[in-house]
């Protein structure tokens, strides 16, 4: 077996017992090119993220196979081909773009001059910094307000509105920190446990149905008969089909994975929501500027927290001991 590297990937040349030369992919070092390329230019279907990343169409594949499993991507919308062929848009979830702002980065200019600089040379390296910085942070705002429009998140949807009350390097640098917070802990949620454990059932569900499909077909599945008493008494026939079972159980991880990682997001979605609220309550205006969209965000987040049982509140409930009077 020989290791081999691509700029793209890694991969493995792999020569069976038989002669049969075989391409295994290790590793892509490369997802987070899809993701940028969706958080710039918006939703799109796999043969247009080939034309905008030129990358190999069977590589796309592959990438937003692995980005729609780990939570990143999902089908916004299908749509059909002219010649009738299904075709999947694909978008960015709300984990994903906050895994795209988690490596964008704003570089202030620099307002301290360096050793031996003439004050011409600082003041021309400071203006084509601060241009460099506002063009990004432009750049910023606009994909901000994008993704606001496409997913629907309020912080985002209505961030025109944050940069007539608020100065929009403060709105950035909040934005950009709250990702970098969220993202970091991703894996750390009791989602992405639960997240881990499906994927593994799956996986081991995943070989068994590989075992039972190498089986003779009679043995895929069997017969009980039960009889009452003696073989004269009333019996009863049950069959068990075992890829029927396994494929069904497949199904259900399938369901609950797609369930879970609904739930991540949108615990992602909220978190994100409430920290923005408290670093904007640091920095509140002198008067009140009503909107009814971020009004009814947080009150919602509010009633939430509000109607949830903490930990010890349930755990109080579920092992107290009732009294016999």
């Amino acid at each position: 077996m020989r290791l081999l590297t691509h700029s793209n990937c890694k991969f493995r040349i792999v020569l069976s017992g038989t002669g049969r030369i075989y391409i295994m992919v290790t590793k892509f070092k490369n997802p987070q090119k899809i993701i940028k390329t969706l958080a710039t230019s918006g939703p799109a279907t796999k043969w247009k993220l080939k034309e905008r990343t030129q990358l190999d169409y069977s590589r796309i594949h592959e990438v937003i196979k692995r980005l729609e499993s780990g939570g990143f991507v999902k089908v916004l919308k299908t749509t059909r081909s002219e010649k009738g062929l299904t075709i999947k848009v694909y978008s960015l979830t709300f984990q994903g773009i906050v895994s795209y702002l988690d490596s964008y980065s704003l570089t202030e200019p620099s307002h301290v001059g360096k050793l031996n600089e003439s004050t011409e040379t600082f003041k021309e390296r400071y203006f084509n910094e601060k241009n460099s910085y506002l063009k990004d942070l432009n750049e910023l705002m606009n994909i901000v307000e994008k993704w606001g429009l496409i997913s629907t998140h309020p912080i985002f949807a209505e961030i025109q509105w944050f940069l007539k009350y608020y100065p929009k390097e403060i709105i950035g640098s909040i934005i950009l920190d709250l990702a970098k917070f969220v993202y970091s802990s991703l894996p750390h949620t009791s989602y992405s446990n639960f997240i881990s454990q499906l994927r593994k059932e799956k996986a081991k569900l995943k070989r068994e149905q590989k075992l039972i499909k190498e089986l003779p077909k009679s043995l895929q599945k069997i017969q009980i008969t039960s009889w009452f008493g003696d073989k004269s008494a009333p019996k009863s026939t049950d069959e068990i089909d075992f890829l029927k079972k396994v494929n069904f159980q497949i199904k259900q991880t399938d369901i609950n994975l797609e369930r879970m990682l609904e739930d991540r997001n949108n615990f992602l979605q909220n978190n994100f929501a409430e920290l923005f609220f408290e670093r904007i309550h640091v920095i509140q205006t002198k008067e009140k500027n009503p909107n009814k969209t971020l009004h009814n965000l947080a009150k919602d987040l509010y009633e939430k927290k509000m109607s949830g049982v903490s930990p010890l509140e349930w755990a109080i409930n579920m092992f107290g001991v009732q009294h016999e009077d």
